[in-house]
């Protein structure tokens, strides 16, 4: 599937990628508001980065100072960080 992905975004399929993407953010979206903790959904974040062009393989990281570390680009969650906090929250919850 990662080949896939990258094929296309190489292709100039960049307008697909961002399809396929908002579709998995909204199934993501979906898990997490699921009555029943499912921690399935993180396992599409890398594949979302692809798609989404937010990170590119084998690039170096930018940001190195401890305050970058507090900020959503930095962990990659910017585009879905409430998704996360309310993870966070259901996950604390349920514990």
């Amino acid at each position: 599937m990662f080949v896939i992905v990258i094929y296309l975004s190489k292709c100039g399929c960049h307008v697909l990628c961002r399809e396929i993407g908002n579709a998995l953010l909204n199934v993501m979206n979906a898990v997490v508001n699921m009555p029943v903790i499912d921690y399935c959904w993180i396992f599409s974040v890398p594949l979302y980065h692809l798609l989404s062009n937010t990170v590119k393989p084998f690039s170096s990281a930018s940001g190195h100072s401890s305050a970058s570390h507090r900020k959503p680009e930095w962990w990659g969650i910017a585009d879905f960080e409430k998704l996360v906090e309310k993870f966070k929250r259901n996950q604390g919850a349920n514990m």
